[in-house]
């Protein structure tokens, strides 16, 4: 059994020096130092495909335990805040974002997403909502925050779109004016989730992470390049940012490394319509 286990150890390491991809767990806890916050399974409806109930259903869970380790990570008297990145570009930072938010006030947190890929950012097209006046316009002075905020679906969730495009973005994002704006935000909502472009997309996601104090990293199982991923990481090691952790993102689950991920199948209920009795006050009226 031994010799099995260290032959099964060097294959590994070979393996990791071939691919440097993310490909399992402990790549993330081990080699970046990052708790991970939770597992999010293929979302095979993003991508076009058909998804089973029990399927649909598992991502909703992961979701839920990625809200509960987060929620756990704040002060309980405090704001939720932090922005959301990713090492590259197609970790699904947004899908993360705008599903956490959903989840958040799902939860009855009174939640605000805020679009901040001030360049490319495409969370209003996700929400069927204009782009402008949004973020941009409102730290330029030219719009206020009730006028940048949208509704959505859902009564607990509001959006900020990205707004007018700016090449000056990260002299922006990190003025008094958007000090201003965040600390309006920690003042109205329970929750406050900022979207921010990926890490190697330049300054931006790291005047948002100071700006906030917290950081989440999307990472995509398969996908996520682990060198590129150390080194960004380490230029907040130099920032006011405390790094709460990884999602893992698009995992195939009961396979692998992820074989334990899977939720039970067959413990989705329907909700019931309670039947009173006849007798009851409720029914004689």
């Amino acid at each position: 059994m031994s010799a099995r286990s260290d032959h099964a150890r060097a294959i590994r390491r070979v393996a990791d020096r071939l691919d440097p991809r993310f490909r399992y767990p402990e790549q993330v806890s081990r080699g970046l130092g990052l708790p991970i916050l939770g597992t999010i399974p293929e979302i095979r409806r993003a991508k076009g495909l058909r998804s089973t109930t029990e399927e649909a259903a598992q991502v909703i869970e992961a979701f839920r335990s990625v809200r509960l380790n987060l929620a756990h990570s704040f002060e309980s008297q405090g704001p939720i805040i932090l922005t959301i990145s990713s090492p590259s570009p197609g970790d699904g930072k947004s899908l993360i974002s705008s599903n956490l938010a959903l989840s958040f006030a799902e939860a009855g947190y009174r939640t605000v997403l805020v679009d901040g890929d001030t360049r490319r950012g495409e969370l209003h097209r996700t929400f069927g909502a204009e782009r402008r006046p949004g973020l941009v316009d409102c730290v330029l002075g030219h719009a206020e925050l009730s006028g940048i905020l949208r509704p959505t679906t859902h009564p607990n969730l509001m959006l900020i779109p990205c707004g007018t495009r700016r090449s000056q973005s990260p002299e922006l994002l990190g003025s008094a004016r958007m000090q201003e704006l965040v600390a309006k935000l920690k003042g109205a909502y329970d929750v406050i989730l900022m979207d921010s472009p990926p890490l190697g997309a330049g300054i931006d996601p790291f005047v948002l992470a100071t700006a906030c104090g917290h950081l989440v990293l999307v990472l995509r199982a398969g996908e996520t390049d682990r060198q590129l991923a150390e080194a960004k990481l380490q230029v907040l090691d130099r920032l006011p940012v405390r790094l709460l952790g990884a999602i893992l993102n698009d995992v195939r689950v009961g396979q692998g490394a992820y074989k334990y991920d899977q939720y039970s199948y067959g413990y989705l209920a329907e909700d019931e319509v309670q039947e009173l009795p006849a007798n009851s006050t409720a029914a004689a009226e």
